[in-house]
């Protein structure tokens, strides 16, 4: 899971621990209308920001 996950379930008992091998990998792609609405542009750059 992402490590923005382990805060939001914490009282859960867990260990977190950080994929050495294989590399994951994978692919986010964003769909939408031509002018989408103002929060959804904010999410569209926070998530291309965050994947830079």
């Amino acid at each position: 899971m992402p490590l923005a996950v382990p805060p939001l379930i914490g009282f859960q008992p867990l260990a977190v621990r950080a994929l050495v091998e294989p590399t994951v990998t994978g692919e986010i792609c964003l769909l939408g209308r031509d002018s989408p609405p103002p929060a959804a542009q904010a999410f569209r750059r926070a998530v291309a920001e965050a994947f830079a």
